[in-house]
């Protein structure tokens, strides 16, 4: 899908999925799964600030 005319970063993932372009397979699945860990992390972050009874103290 293309906002505004711009190609997205996840057609560039398929274009070198299909190309067999290693190094930008690579790249772009280290930053998914970097992104991944960092949402993650806020997600536990917010939701012990949500819920007290998920906090470490007691």
């Amino acid at each position: 899908m293309k906002y505004f005319s711009i190609p997205g970063i996840g057609e560039q993932f398929v274009k070198s999925v299909l190309t067999n372009d290693y190094p930008t397979i690579m790249g772009l699945t280290i930053m998914y799964s970097f992104l991944l860990c960092v949402v993650l992390l806020i997600t536990d972050i917010l939701y012990g600030v949500i819920d007290p009874r998920i906090r470490l103290n007691k």
